[in-house]
């Protein structure tokens, strides 16, 4: 049977003004803050523009990049001033995997989001008054800081010999089964991501300590999936981080405050 083409609902029709004008759209449309690479089969199943294909992607069928300055709530009292406030910028890479890949998932939960969640403006004061999501921190799957969130252990790596870290990668949402053979997954990196090259997404298997937790030392020698991102795509997220990252990073802060106090 062959698949029905949704005319006018492909990416530059609802996220280009050229494709939204040319499809006879009229209103407004939507911003998308990404920087995308994907294979061309997930480009012809989407819609999306070929100008972004890379079939040197491997162990993904997408990735998007952005920076994201809603995800972590503004903190006040920088540099000594009470009521200097800001959000940090958060670098968020989101993983589009085949289902096939059989990855190590610890819950058989098949969607969760830690997006929008609000419970830290609360804090009870009788000390027993615990919320509900700190009893949790101890099961695989449910971690609060996502270090457990959906799979146990994911990291990227970069260069020729793979034995630079830019750090762990939490998760902050997933879907098992987002479309027909795609998980998806969303998760905040290090920002030091932006400038890697030769990087590498790994998902690590899990190995178990007699009482059941994860034994992490031994978890990093074992990979179960691993994402090789090409350098085409990293060079433009290094050029998108000039303009989206730079200007919000705590170091432009600092220098923006240096220079007032001078003034």
């Amino acid at each position: 049977m062959q698949a029905e083409t949704r005319e006018n609902w492909n990416y530059e029709s609802r996220f280009t003004a050229e494709g939204f004008k040319a499809s006879g759209k009229s209103g407004t449309y939507a911003y998308d803050p990404h920087v995308w690479v994907y294979t061309t089969a997930f480009a012809k199943r989407f819609g999306m523009p070929e100008k972004w294909i890379d079939d040197s992607l491997k162990g993904a069928e997408a990735l998007a990049y952005r920076v994201d300055r809603t995800y972590y709530k503004p903190r006040c009292g920088y540099f000594g001033e009470l009521e200097k406030c800001r959000a940090a910028p958060a670098c968020m890479l989101d993983l589009y995997i085949p289902s096939s890949a059989n990855l190590p998932w610890n819950t058989e939960q098949r969607y969760d989001s830690r997006y929008g969640k609000n419970y830290r403006f609360l804090s009870s004061q009788d000390r027993t008054d615990r919320p509900s999501v700190y009893h949790r921190t101890t099961q695989r799957g449910t971690g609060v800081f996502a270090s457990r969130f959906g799979l146990d252990l994911v990291g990227i790596v970069y260069g020729k010999d793979k034995r630079s870290s830019v750090g762990s990668y939490y998760i902050a949402e997933y879907e098992r089964g987002l479309y027909r053979n795609l998980d998806y997954i969303s998760g905040a990196t290090s920002c030091a991501f932006q400038r890697a090259k030769d990087a590498e997404v790994r998902i690590n298997q899990p190995v178990f300590r007699e009482d059941g937790s994860v034994n992490v030392s031994k978890s990093y020698k074992k990979i179960a999936h691993k994402i090789e991102i090409p350098n085409s795509f990293m060079d433009r997220v290094e050029s998108y981080a000039e303009k989206a990252y730079e200007p919000h990073s705590l170091t432009k802060a600092l220098e923006n405050n240096l220079k007032q106090k001078g003034k």
